[in-house]
């Protein structure tokens, strides 16, 4: 019990400093948008250096790819897709309280979202890679928000789950793979500055440490069945709403609206 109160202790003391300084990152952006002195100056340099990076080099299909595929895994489409088969995984496996976690992550995560977007008003930077319509304003960048609080707690869910140290930490890398890459997308595409990206992730690591101190004060609580990893045909219908969300991830990709301005 000591052990475990030790370990719980470490957990939270680390949550509270990502919080903590990810609140430090998001204020000190926050200020130098509003502003219009030194540190807003130098920002837009900051800006300036990838946006101008971006535009002026010339990227191979595959990246290209890439990056219009890691914005859609954010679409809102797509979302309420993974939400549905996230929902259907977790009954199976008796975890459905989780579904309550991600819902209250992405509701309030659009919600900050669309408030600190009304405070700041800050524009859009000119698309000059791809021809984008993004309507809304640019501080911070809801993708990169979003993708922190979901695809964070999913892979903090599966690494919570997992028991051996190398799937605790391939899943974290993945997560945290998809969140880089879906920031990095928004960049690419030219409809957020970089400083929008780093604001979307500090605002959503904030969000991410305080359901994940939510989830380990309420799971002594929760009496849950042992996880066990489904198999048989419970796994075989898994696979099969697995490649129906992926089908749908391809379908809008390929009907997506960003082409390439040649």
């Amino acid at each position: 019990m000591t052990n475990q109160f030790k370990d719980r202790s470490k957990i939270y003391l680390t949550l509270g400093i990502v919080a903590l300084v990810s609140s430090f990152i998001f204020i000190f952006l926050a200020y130098a948008v509003d502003s219009s002195g030194f540190l807003h100056r130098h920002l837009l340099g900051f800006d300036d250096f990838f946006n101008n990076y971006f535009s002026t080099h010339q990227f191979s299909l595959g990246v290209d790819i890439l990056m219009l595929l890691a914005t859609y895994l954010v679409s809102p489409a797509v979302m309420i897709g993974a939400l549905v088969v996230l929902f259907l995984i977790l009954v199976i496996v008796h975890r459905r309280y989780l579904s309550a976690f991600f819902l209250a992550g992405l509701a309030i995560g659009g919600i900050l979202d669309f408030v600190f977007k009304m405070i700041f008003e800050r524009a859009r930077p000119v698309a000059a890679f791809y021809s984008v319509s993004q309507p809304g304003y640019s501080f911070p960048s809801a993708h990169a928000l979003i993708a922190t609080v979901f695809y964070g707690f999913l892979g903090f869910c599966f690494a919570h789950a997992f028991r051996k140290r190398w799937q605790k930490v391939t899943v974290s890398v993945l997560a945290g793979l998809i969140v880089f890459l879906v920031g990095v997308s928004r960049v690419f595409l030219g409809v957020h500055f970089a400083s929008d990206v780093i604001g979307g992730w500090a605002v959503g690591l904030v969000l991410l440490a305080l359901l994940i101190f939510i989830f380990y004060h309420a799971h002594d609580h929760i009496h849950a069945p042992p996880f066990a990893f489904p198999h048989g045909p419970t796994m075989i219908f898994i696979s099969v709403i697995l490649l129906l969300l992926g089908a749908l991830v391809w379908h809008f990709f390929s009907i997506s609206p960003l082409v390439l301005v040649q």
